[in-house]
């Protein structure tokens, strides 16, 4: 049960959370499509050296957005 309200607007989809709301009462197209952004917004951070040094290190202090994504 979520416990605000509130507006949250990633691109152009605005959803309002009311006290009642759980997640069975949102669209699965309209979840999917900020799970999408929000990940989005990780994946832009990832640089390719920090990929580079993953695929040799497998070191999560040397790819942090990696780790992070």
């Amino acid at each position: 049960m979520l416990t605000y309200n509130t507006c949250r607007l990633y691109h152009s989809t605005c959803m309002y959370v009311h006290s009642s709301s759980d997640l069975l009462s949102f669209k699965a197209h309209d979840i999917a499509e900020q799970m999408t952004l929000l990940d989005a917004q990780l994946f832009q951070k990832i640089e390719i050296p920090e990929v580079l040094m993953w695929a040799r290190e497998q070191s999560e202090e040397l790819s942090p957005h990696l780790t992070t994504f």
